[in-house]
C-alpha cells in the first residue's frame, strides 16, 4: 500500500508542476531579419507560436547613447509602428509602449524597456511586423526583436537574416558567421541568469558584404572589424592591415595578461552607427553605464594606434586640472578591449559597492598602456608612464586637489594617478620576487578565482591577490597608496643608471641589469633588446636611434615633495596573505536563494507525507 500512496501523492505534485513548466516555456519564436542595403531600415518578422494567453507581453531594449559633450545618457529606440497577424490576416490590437525595468540578479542594474501588449484573441499563434527607425549594420539584437516580457515562457528560438548574397552576418555569442542562428532561450537578453556565462553578455552583431568585415584569428578567441571604409582614420588599405595586425595582438596580450574573454570569446571592433543619423558626440550601447561595454567599441573618433604623441597638457578639462586625453591611451581599441576584460560584464566584476578607480583607470589602465609596447616598444611606453608621473607632482602632489584613490572625484586622479598606482604595484611585485613575478600574475589569480563564479571581487581581494603573487605582505599598497594621499615614489623607477636608454623599472621588468648596458653581452644594447623583445609595428626596423635620442628626461628629483596627507576611510583590515585566502573564497549563488529552494522542497516533501498519513 506504501508505494501505490506514495506514488499517487508524487504524481498529485510532480504532474501539475510539469505541466505549469511546459506551459511557460511552450512559446517558440522565429525571427527573420531582413536588409536590401547598408543603408535602408531592417525589416523585422516576428512569428510566435504555441500561445495559450489572450494578451502576450512583449520587450525591447533601447539603444543608450552616452553624449561626451553633456557627459549624460539618452535613449534611441528603434523599434516603432508594430503589426500583428492572426494566421487568416487578421489584424491583431498591440498597445504601448509603456516604460518598465526589470532588475539584474548578479548586478544592481533596472534596465528599463518598452512593453508592448499583444491582444491575441484567442490565436495560438500570430506574427509581427515592424522595421527599425534607423538605418544599423552594427549594434546590439536586444534593440531591434520583441521578445516576451517573462523569460520563463521562452522554449525555442531561430534567428535568420535574409540578406543580399554576398553577405555576412556575425554576433558575439554565436560561433557560426552565416545568416542562421540557434539562439535557445535568448539567455544573454535577460538578466534573471544565476549563470553569469549568460547574465548581461549584450549580444552585439554586425551585418555587411565581405569586405565589410573582417575576421582575425586569434589565439584565444575572435576579433571582427566591422566597417573598416567608414573609419576616417584609414586612409590606405595598408594602414588598416597593420591595425588587423595590431589588434590580434592587443587581442592576444589581454588573454595572456588576464585571461580568455568569455563567454565565447567574440569581440566586434566597429563603427557603432550610421553617421548619417547619430551626431559623432555619441558614442552607443545597450544599457546605462554600460554604453562601452564588453562586446563592441566606436572607432569613429579614434587615432590609428600607430599616430605616436606626447602628453600636451593644458587643453582638455579634467577635474579642475586642464590636461589633454592621452592621443594614443584612448586609441579607441585598447580602451575597448580592457574595458571588455575589466567592466561591463559579470564573467569578472569589481564589486558595485567599490570606488571604480581599479576598473576605470588602475589595472584596466595600466594593461592599456602596456599593451602599446606592441605598437611602439616599451621604451616609448614609459616615456608616456614618466610624463604622467610628472605632471602628477608638478598639478597634485602636495596641493589640496589631491585626493585619495578611494575617495576621489577627480578624472586625473581616478584614471591616471590609478595607473601610477598599478605601475607601482607591479614594480613592487618584481621587487619582491626577483622580477619572477607581476601585476599580471596577480590579475590572473582573481580572474581564475572570481570569474564565471558570479561573485564580484572587492579590494581585500586584490591586496590578497598581490599578497598572494608577492609572497610578501604588500598590504601598503592599499592601506597606503589608495587610501591616503600618500607620495607615489616612483622617481628611482624612471632613472637609467647605466644611461642605455632603458630605465630602470623598464630593465626589472625585462630581466636585464640596470647597471650594464648590455646585460648578456651578445654586442646588441638593451636598449635594441627591449624592442626587439615585441617587434612594435609602430617603429621602422628593428633598430632605434642612438641611446642619447630615445633616452627619457631626467627626472627633476629623486626625493619627493612634502605632502599633508589625508585620508579615506579604511574598511579593509590588515590581514596576512594566508588569512586572507581563508576569509574570502568565492560563495556561489546567494544564500537566501538555497534557503528558498530548500524550504521549498522541505514544504513539498511535508504536503506529500500528510497526504500519505490521511489515507
Amino acid at each position: 500500500m506504501f508505494p501505490k500512496k506514495l506514488a499517487l501523492s508524487l504524481a498529485l505534485f510532480i504532474v501539475p508542476s510539469f505541466i505549469h513548466l511546459v506551459a511557460d516555456s511552450s512559446l517558440r519564436l522565429e525571427y527573420t531579419i531582413s536588409y536590401k542595403s547598408t543603408r535602408s531600415q531592417p525589416e523585422i518578422t516576428v512569428s510566435i507560436s504555441g500561445v495559450s494567453q489572450n494578451t502576450l507581453d512583449l520587450i525591447v531594449s533601447p539603444m543608450v547613447s552616452f553624449d561626451m559633450e553633456r557627459r549624460s545618457d539618452a535613449d534611441t529606440w528603434l523599434v516603432d509602428e508594430i503589426h500583428a497577424y492572426a494566421p487568416d490576416g487578421t489584424e491583431l490590437s498591440v498597445t504601448g509602449p509603456e516604460t518598465v525595468s526589470v532588475p539584474y540578479t548578479l548586478l544592481p542594474l533596472k534596465p528599463h524597456y518598452h512593453l508592448y501588449h499583444v491582444h491575441t484573441s484567442g490565436n495560438d499563434h500570430f506574427t509581427l511586423r515592424y522595421r527599425a527607425t534607423v538605418p544599423i549594420v552594427v549594434g546590439y539584437l536586444e534593440t531591434l526583436l520583441l521578445r516576451p516580457y517573462q523569460h520563463q515562457q521562452i522554449g525555442a528560438t531561430m534567428l535568420r537574416f535574409d540578406i543580399p548574397q554576398g553577405w555576412q552576418v556575425v554576433t558575439v555569442v554565436t560561433p557560426r558567421a552565416d545568416a542562421q542562428f540557434d539562439l535557445g532561450m535568448l539567455d544573454s537578453m535577460y538578466g534573471d541568469n544565476l549563470n553569469p556565462a549568460f547574465n548581461f553578455v549584450p549580444m552585439a552583431f554586425a551585418v555587411g558584404s565581405t569586405k565589410d568585415i573582417t575576421e582575425i584569428p586569434t589565439s584565444c578567441g575572435r576579433l571582427i572589424f566591422a566597417y573598416p571604409d567608414m573609419y576616417p582614420t584609414y586612409d590606405s588599405r595598408a594602414v588598416f592591415e597593420q591595425q588587423v595586425e595590431l589588434g590580434k595582438r592587443f587581442f592576444e596580450f589581454l588573454c595572456r595578461e588576464v585571461g580568455p574573454l568569455e563567454p565565447d570569446r567574440t569581440f566586434i571592433a566597429n563603427n557603432n552607427w550610421q553617421e548619417d543619423w547619430m551626431p559623432q558626440t555619441y558614442q552607443p550601447g545597450l544599457y546605462s553605464n554600460f554604453w562601452q561595454h564588453n562586446r563592441t567599441m566606436d572607432w569613429s573618433t579614434g587615432l590609428p594606434s600607430l599616430d605616436f604623441s606626447s602628453w600636451r597638457f593644458g587643453t582638455f578639462m579634467i577635474g579642475n586640472t586642464m590636461v589633454d586625453e592621452p592621443d594614443v591611451t584612448y586609441y579607441h581599441l585598447p580602451h575597448a578591449l580592457t574595458r571588455a576584460w575589466f567592466k561591463g560584464s559579470t564573467y569578472f566584476v569589481l564589486s558595485p559597492s567599490q570606488a571604480d578607480w581599479f576598473v576605470r583607470g588602475g589595472a584596466s589602465g595600466y594593461f592599456q598602456e602596456k599593451m602599446l609596447y606592441e605598437a611602439f616598444g616599451p621604451i616609448k611606453v614609459y616615456q608616456r608612464f614618466q610624463e604622467t608621473y610628472e605632471f602628477y607632482k608638478q598639478q597634485y602632489l602636495g596641493t589640496p586637489q589631491d585626493r585619495p584613490l578611494m575617495s576621489s572625484g577627480d578624472k586625473f586622479i581616478g584614471y591616471f594617478k590609478s595607473e601610477l598606482w598599478a605601475f607601482y604595484a607591479n614594480q613592487r611585485i618584481l621587487e619582491a620576487t626577483h622580477g619572477e613575478r607581476d601585476l599580471g600574475d596577480a590579475i590572473r589569480w582573481l580572474y581564475a578565482k572570481f570569474g564565471g563564479t558570479g561573485k564580484a571581487y572587492t579590494y581585500q581581494d586584490v591586496q590578497m591577490a598581490i599578497n598572494i603573487t608577492a609572497n610578501a605582505d604588500l598590504s601598503d599598497l592599499i592601506q597606503v597608496y589608495a587610501y591616503t594621499t600618500a607620495p607615489l615614489p616612483l622617481d628611482p623607477y624612471f632613472q637609467d643608471d647605466d644611461n642605455d636608454g632603458v630605465p630602470n623599472g623598464l630593465e626589472r621588468e625585462l630581466g636585464f641589469d640596470p647597471q650594464n648596458t648590455d646585460t648578456d653581452g651578445d654586442g646588441i644594447s638593451d636598449a635594441v633588446a627591449a624592442n626587439r623583445m615585441y617587434a612594435p609595428i609602430g617603429l621602422s626596423g628593428w633598430e632605434l636611434p642612438t641611446p642619447t635620442a630615445t633616452a627619457l628626461p631626467t627626472s627633476t628629483s629623486t626625493a619627493l615633495p612634502t605632502s599633508t596627507t589625508t585620508a579615506s576611510p579604511n574598511p579593509i583590515a590588515t590581514a596576512s596573505p594566508t588569512s586572507a585566502l581563508e576569509a574570502s573564497q568565492p560563495q556561489g549563488y546567494p544564500l537566501w536563494l538555497w534557503g528558498i529552494l530548500l524550504l521549498s522542497i522541505s514544504m513539498n516533501v511535508v504536503l506529500l507525507l500528510f497526504r500519505f498519513r490521511k489515507r
